[in-house]
Order: C-alpha cells, then sequence, then structure tokens
C-alpha cells in the first residue's frame, strides 16, 4: 500500500546523488587574466569599405573574459600579428587552446623554434604552451 501512495512515495524517497565531476585544472587554478586563453577565429564580415575582414577571439579560459583583434586575412601571417599586438596588450599567456585550424597549428610549431633564452634574459619564463581541442567527429 505504501508503495502506491504518492504522498507516501514522496516523503520516502531518497535524494539523488552524483559523483562530482574533475575539472580541469587549467580551469579552475588561481591565474592572472588571459595567463591560459582560448583562441579562435570568427567571420567573415564586411565592412563599409567593401573589404573583407575577421576577428580573431581570445577569451580567458579562468575568468571569461574576452579580447578581440580585427585581422583582414586568415593567413598565418596576419594571426600571428594579431597574437603579437594580443600579447603585447594583454601579457603573454602560458597555456593557449585552440582548434586544429592551419593558421594555429603553423602558429604553434614556429613558436616551438624559439630558443626562450635567447629571448628574454628572466630565469622564470616559460614558454608558450598550445594544446589544441580534440576534433569532432561526426
Amino acid at each position: 500500500m505504501v508503495k502506491q501512495c504518492v504522498r507516501c512515495k514522496r516523503f520516502s524517497a531518497k535524494p539523488l546523488t552524483t559523483a562530482p565531476i574533475q575539472l580541469p585544472l587549467d580551469r579552475v587554478r588561481d591565474a592572472f587574466v588571459f595567463e591560459v586563453a582560448g583562441v579562435d577565429l570568427c567571420g567573415s564580415l564586411i565592412l563599409k569599405s567593401k573589404n573583407k575582414s575577421w576577428v580573431v577571439l581570445f577569451a580567458c579560459v579562468v575568468y571569461r573574459c574576452v579580447y578581440l583583434e580585427l585581422v583582414t586575412s586568415i593567413s598565418t601571417e596576419c594571426f600571428i600579428h594579431a597574437f603579437r599586438r594580443f600579447i603585447a596588450h594583454r601579457g603573454r599567456p602560458s597555456i593557449v587552446y585552440s582548434d586544429n585550424g592551419t593558421n594555429f597549428v603553423v602558429s604553434s610549431a614556429e613558436l616551438k623554434k624559439v630558443d626562450w633564452e635567447k629571448v628574454v634574459s628572466q630565469e622564470t619564463l616559460n614558454p608558450i604552451t598550445w594544446k589544441f581541442i580534440p576534433p569532432t567527429t561526426t
């Protein structure tokens, strides 16, 4: 009889329990703004002068801040210039997340070639770690 009574069922029900999920350390650790960043390209946009342009979107993974850079091409060279402007304005990130776009892969390879000891004499400077998100499968 107790199993059929709605009122008795409600008071004898056990609360749902779920296992806590493990959040990535890059997203929950205390870090400077844009120390861990994600990057992507969006567009194309048509300007009033009838020129095409794209937006490079830099997002802070920890604090959810956004920084936008306008580029006139989606080439690797234009992306590297936008990335340099981002670093000059917001500081150098230690970890960058991106998709597997050609310009991001080439930029990552170029950063691996840099001899960081010659660039800056500081001993605490670490190279930029570029992490690619896994491609989606359809």
